[in-house]
């Protein structure tokens, strides 16, 4: 097992053994003894008697190589077809946006509408080979997290006010952002990335409002951002669903326009970059709230070219 598997594994049991935590699920590398790679997913519990003092450990350890290779090969199969994917796209977008400028003469009324019809499932098709490729180096641990201290209110003031240009006044968006929030070790870009997917997200479903609020937790050892608003709702069965990759969560008619179904899983996998933590809460009629949890100190750097295309 690599140095950093074994140092991570010790730190869990000491965890487990202590009482800081009741259960623990990790994959790791292992090496066999002919030398090939292995990876397993082990889960342990203690076991306690009344005082609560440890009297013995369950382990089970279960062999995730085949699942891994199949991961792997996915994941590159999704890098590849985005990449071929773009070259052809470009061509599109640069002959539609042609079209839309008059270079090419004046458009129809009707011409103009499928022009129009024709940018919209385009640029919706951009984002999907963007949402991929990035899902894809996240996933990979190919996403350089460039952290650094960063006071929350400017960066969530900015995402806001971008989403208010582009929700043009259909919603209204309210604040409650405090000054005097502690600093977190985050890399910007990428936390940016997560505010303007759960405010996308939000803006989709809301019927009139949303709600951002920001406040310290844990005993100023956090920060706790919310993004609510007020649409219909999710199902409680759905909830657990919400972070999948691709997952369309039923939604009643004219709540919005139809999403990637890959702004979800980009945030949860930045947020786990970061040690956080991000969950959903929601009542069918009264709106859904996402929770997002930024401790102030950060775990390792992650290797790679986040921006890489």
């Amino acid at each position: 097992m690599p140095p950093e598997d074994v140092e991570k594994s010790e730190a869990l049991a000491r965890q487990l053994i202590g009482g800081n935590r009741q259960l623990y699920t990790v994959e790791h590398r292992y090496q066999t003894k002919a030398g090939e790679p292995l990876w397993a997913r082990t889960t342990a519990t203690m076991v306690r008697d009344e005082r609560g003092r440890p009297l013995y450990g369950l382990v089970m350890v279960e062999d995730i190589s085949e699942r891994r290779r199949l991961d792997q090969l996915k994941d590159e199969f999704i890098s590849i077809v985005s990449h071929e994917l773009r070259t052809p796209l470009a061509t599109v977008t640069g002959a539609i946006d042609n079209m839309q400028s008059g270079v090419l003469g004046p458009l129809t009324d009707k011409q103009q509408h499928y022009v129009d019809l024709i940018s919209r499932n385009a640029e919706r098709l951009n984002k999907i080979i963007h949402g991929l490729l990035d899902l894809s180096r996240l996933e990979s641990g190919r996403a350089r997290v460039d952290r650094r201290q960063v006071s929350l209110p400017p960066l969530l003031r900015e995402a806001i006010q971008s989403a208010r240009l582009q929700t043009a006044g259909r919603v209204t968006l309210e604040e409650s952002i405090p000054e005097g929030l502690p600093a977190v070790h985050i890399d910007p870009d990428l936390m940016n990335e997560v505010f303007a997917n759960l405010l996308d997200n939000a803006a989709r479903y809301a019927r009139s409002r949303i709600v951002v609020r920001a406040e310290p937790f844990d005993g100023q050892e956090s920060v706790r951002i919310s993004v609510h608003d007020d649409g219909p709702g999710i199902p409680q069965e759905d909830l657990c669903r919400l972070f999948n990759k691709f997952e369309q969560i039923r939604r009643p008619v004219g709540s919005g326009y139809k999403g990637t179904g890959l702004g979800l899983p980009i945030c949860k996998e930045i947020v786990a970059l970061h040690a956080g933590k991000i969950w959903a809460e929601s009542t069918v009629g009264a709106g859904t709230t996402f929770h997002l949890l930024l401790p102030q100190g950060a775990g390792g750097e992650a290797g790679g070219e986040r921006n890489a295309a």
